[in-house]
């Protein structure tokens, strides 16, 4: 059960359910979307860096676009405000660089509230990723470069064999017209931890142990932390507490302090 008062963190099309069966506000739903808004829910999605992403997310949670509304008049605008909160949420140093900052009648804790917040993901989001890639991207994302970034099928005729290389793909994934691949990442055996080289293109071939999916992801999606935590990657993401996780459905998130 969540904490009283507690915020939960989601996309926009599972607004109406987490309404109506957690009785709990969510982020937005499919009545409040906005590009803004489908952009500070996508944006920590498809962060590579877990604790900006888990400060991005505990800050949106508790102030809502109300927040950005107060940081833009203070800081120059929408846009300008955005790109300097996420900077302050990279830092490893963050009061140094709020001291870098246009002044703001705020103390440190209100952008690093301690309210209880988590994060619902269902699996089917990782399906849904030729749009919030692109939309955590940028406030308004070019449609024509719309593409798909993580494909999903059952994994059922996988075979791969780590001494010789060789790979064996179900029929699906031919037919949809994958056919080279960067790399194997089986997390039970390998699992992916990042930061990566970086010196390896996708599409990548990702499996996990319990899992019944086969993942084709290109390097933009491979490091996010949706698809992180959803596939999973083998590593447990700091800061991101799994309440309750099923490889095959999705799960919920305490997203820490």
């Amino acid at each position: 059960l969540a904490a009283p008062g507690a915020k939960v963190w989601n996309w926009w099309d599972d607004g109406y359910f987490l309404a109506a069966r957690s009785g709990v506000t969510p982020l937005f739903d499919g009545g409040s979307q906005s590009p803004e808004l489908a952009y500070i829910a996508a944006h920590p999605l498809i962060s590579e860096n877990p604790l900006a992403a888990r400060r991005w997310i505990r800050f949106f949670a508790v102030h809502g676009q109300g927040g950005l509304a107060e940081l833009a008049q203070a800081w120059g605008g929408e846009n300008k405000a955005l790109a300097l909160l996420d900077d302050l949420f990279q830092s490893a140093s963050p009061a140094e660089k709020l001291a870098s900052l246009p002044p703001l009648a705020r103390d440190a804790g209100w952008f690093f509230p301690g309210d209880p917040v988590y994060l619902f993901l269902p699996h089917r989001f990782l399906s849904l990723s030729h749009w919030w890639a692109p939309m955590g991207r940028s406030v308004h994302p070019d449609p024509s470069r719309t593409r798909i970034h993580i494909d999903v099928f059952n994994r059922t005729g996988f075979q791969y064999s780590r001494n010789s290389g060789t790979v064996s793909v179900p029929a699906p994934v031919l037919k949809a017209g994958y056919k080279d691949f960067g790399n194997v990442f089986d997390t039970g055996v390998t699992p992916l931890t990042f930061p990566r080289p970086g010196n390896e293109t996708g599409p990548f071939l990702v499996v996990s142990p319990g899992s019944p999916w086969l993942y084709v992801v290109d390097e933009e999606a491979l490091g996010s932390l949706a698809f992180r935590l959803l596939a999973p990657s083998g590593e447990r993401l700091p800061g991101f507490h799994p309440l309750r996780f099923d490889p095959e459905s999705g799960g919920v998130w305490e997203v820490e302090h």
